[in-house]
């Protein structure tokens, strides 16, 4: 799990492997449901040599609950000034695949 502000902004976070906490690097621009990997800290094959261990990013918001008011609106300026992502043909009244 990430935090909003991980995935934009990119991170080093630990994360749990098979050999114990590691720390990894999530690029900025990281999407929910985006694998990771940990070159080589996965399971060992029959000559001993270690796979990859993949981690998938999942976005995890702040509660609703939890928020401040100027938490609040510092989200909604941010909303106001970025594009929203359901743009395309599929988001056009009318439209059937």
């Amino acid at each position: 799990p990430i935090t909003c502000g991980e995935s934009a902004l990119g991170a080093t976070i630990s994360v749990p492997t098979l050999d114990g906490a590691v720390d990894m690097r999530v690029p900025a621009g990281t999407a929910c449901g985006q694998k990771l990997r940990l070159r080589g800290k996965g399971l060992a094959d029959q000559s001993d040599t270690r796979g990859d261990l993949y981690a998938i990013a999942k976005i995890v918001p702040p509660e609703q609950a939890s928020l401040t008011d100027e938490e609040r609106q510092a989200l909604k300026q941010l909303d106001a000034r970025r594009a929203s992502p359901r743009q395309g043909p599929a988001w056009e009244p009318g439209w059937t695949p």
